[in-house]
């Protein structure tokens, strides 16, 4: 039997006969208890790890938020800035038209030159009747004006943000509260005009509305208007408010005063869509076969032929004395002075140097040719060629320095002679430019020269902008009435600025002059 030494650790087997634990363990612990360790270490990581990871991702998020809020904020204060500079440039081209009227009123032989000052000379611009360039741009509304040039409005802001602004005016539309207005002959005329508009707006389409389809929109109007909605119910008439004296005596408010018997006007052209039948690409405009269509908002319109209430000082001459429902009063403090003295110009016409070629053809009646229409928005777009020309040196401006300063008459080398002063012009100059002979019944004439007028007072402006380096865009809109005080011209806001979703596309249906820079540009 062999000895062992004493100091010597004993065997493995030794070990675990005699009871002793094992030597890679711990004191106590049982076989398996160290994978429960990692476990519970590792699901504390993982716990951990969400937390950060949720942290992180709250930060990140919480970031972007404030990001786009600062890039709404700076484009919501470009856009208020834009709306500003169109604005300036309406009430500009509103103070020359009443500078043109004092030169008209005191000037004797002397007419404003094309530059805007006076020129000596024998009255040419009157014995012609067609009057000199700079009082052509003051006394009409057209392509001509520099409210209508966005290059003239929009300063350049250098790379990566191009901004783009629009005029557009109201006028130029058929208003689709005259369905509904009180004289009965002139509400038939204005049914058979909106028919001819629904049928034509979108001829050659796939969203092309016939005959019968203009006429069922007309009828579901109608009864829209009563407050017959279908799916929405019936909707009662709100109580309207009560004059001070009749709220004293009386609970209820006779209607007849006001005529407006259960009648719901439309408050928005977004209201069509709930009429069966018109869809959102028949109001917003859409695109196919590549090209665009422009949507009826761009035909008709709720905002303009605004009027103002004449102001009263008697009580007995207004029945909604003192209440919210009645004339501005001369002698309150809170009246405006300058919507007290405003006039309008407009008179229900729609301007035929901006309006549409399809709302030409509603409102020309049927004896009309559609390919005189198309003359006319030919004859329209000279402005635009002779312009380029001038700018090309194919066509020589006129000089104050050729003539000792005096104006010539306008003639074909002249924009502003492609500017309709008056609507009988309409007729003549066309014929005369392509020696057309138009055989329509005179009667049938002067009824189509009754709806149009050459100004405009209603303005929707438009604004584009456009930022590359984040690689999106923005469209707002609002709409101005320009009003005409020859001691304070202004613009009343009708519709507060809003974003709202443009259907045109950036890279086709927007003109070039968004990739150019404000000097190089007309439009």
């Amino acid at each position: 039997m062999t000895c062992t030494d004493s100091a010597s650790p004993p065997s493995r087997l030794q070990a675990r006969l005699l009871g002793f634990p094992r030597a890679h363990g711990l004191a106590g612990q049982r076989p398996g208890e160290a994978g429960i360790v990692i476990i519970l270490t590792m699901l504390v990581l993982f716990v951990l790890l969400i937390v950060v990871y949720q942290v992180f991702m709250t930060a990140e998020v919480e970031l972007e938020q404030a990001r786009q809020h600062v890039i709404s904020a700076r484009y919501r204060s470009l856009a208020e800035a834009c709306s500003l500079a169109a604005q300036s440039a309406l009430i500009i081209d509103l103070e020359d038209a009443a500078a043109a009227d004092e030169g008209d009123e005191g000037g004797g032989d002397q007419a404003a030159d094309p530059f805007g000052g006076a020129a000596s000379g024998d009255d040419s611009g009157e014995d012609s009747g067609q009057g000199t360039t700079a009082e052509v741009v003051a006394e009409t509304d057209s392509a001509l004006d520099e409210w209508a040039d966005p290059a003239a409005i929009a300063p350049p802001l250098g790379e990566g943000l191009s901004l783009f602004i629009e005029i557009i005016d109201e006028d130029s539309k058929i208003n689709l509260l005259g369905l509904w207005t009180e004289d009965e002959e002139r509400r038939e005329e204005w049914r058979e005009v909106f028919e001819r508009l629904l049928d034509k707006a979108f001829e050659g389409t796939s969203l092309d509305l016939s005959t019968a389809d203009a006429l069922d929109l007309m009828d579901d109007l109608d009864d829209w208007v009563v407050g017959d909605r279908d799916l929405f119910g019936r909707r009662e008439p709100p109580e309207l408010k009560l004059t001070d004296a009749q709220d004293a005596e009386a609970d209820a408010i006779d209607t007849d005063i006001i005529e407006n018997e259960e009648v719901h006007f439309p408050l928005s052209l977004s209201e069509l869509l709930m009429v069966d039948g018109l869809l959102p690409a028949h109001l917003d405009g859409f695109v196919e076969d590549g090209e665009y269509y422009p949507g009826l908002r761009e035909m008709i319109t709720l905002w303009s032929h605004v009027e103002l209430k004449a102001e009263v000082v008697d009580e007995e001459d207004d029945e909604f004395f003192g209440s919210p429902l009645g004339a501005p009063q001369a002698d309150e403090s809170s009246s405006d002075p300058a919507l007290a003295r405003a006039v309008t110009s407009a008179n229900g016409q729609i301007n035929c140097n901006t309006a549409l070629f399809v709302v030409l053809r509603a409102l020309a009646p049927e004896d009309i040719p559609t390919s005189f229409l198309e003359k006319v928005i030919e004859f329209r777009d000279m402005i635009e060629t002779v312009q380029d020309e001038i700018d090309s040196g194919v066509r020589v401006e006129w000089s104050e320095d050729d003539v000792d300063g005096e104006a010539p008459d306008l003639d074909e080398d002249d924009p502003a002679y492609y500017v309709f002063q008056e609507p009988e012009e309409l007729f003549d100059k066309v014929a005369e430019q392509w020696d057309l002979s138009i055989f329509t019944d005179e009667e049938e004439r002067q009824k189509f020269i009754g709806r149009l007028g050459v100004a405009s007072e209603v303005f929707t402006i438009k604004i584009l902008i456009l930022d590359k380096e984040a690689n999106r865009h923005a469209n707002y809109r609002t709409v101005v009435w320009r009003v005409g005080d020859e001691e304070q011209p202004r613009c009343v806001v009708l519709r507060p600025l809003e974003e709202y979703s443009d259907t045109r596309r950036l890279d086709e249906d927007y003109p070039e002059a968004l990739e150019q820079s404000g000097e190089d540009r007309f439009y």
